[in-house]
């Protein structure tokens, strides 16, 4: 029974976020859609590289990209303004 409901709750949750989404400003979406793929992909690459024999410490690439994001988003949102 705790499973039904839970799946409910997600359904509903999916739904409400399909809504959400197809509302959106497709201008608002793009660079946060963007910055999200962006990281994922970079994710996906370390994966797969730790899978094949490179040595490099997971989370590496990632925890790079964040600190170059939070060094430049200011100047970034100054430029864009």
């Amino acid at each position: 029974m705790p499973e039904i409901i839970f799946g409910i709750l997600v359904l509903a949750l999916f739904l409400w976020a399909g809504s959400a989404f197809a509302t959106v400003d497709p201008r608002k979406l793009a660079p946060v859609v963007k910055f999200a793929g962006g990281f994922g992909a970079l994710g996906g690459a370390e994966m797969a590289m730790i899978d094949s024999g490179v040595k490099i410490e997971p989370g590496s690439g990632v925890a790079a990209a964040q600190k170059y994001w939070r060094s430049h988003a200011a100047s970034a949102t100054a430029a864009a303004a």
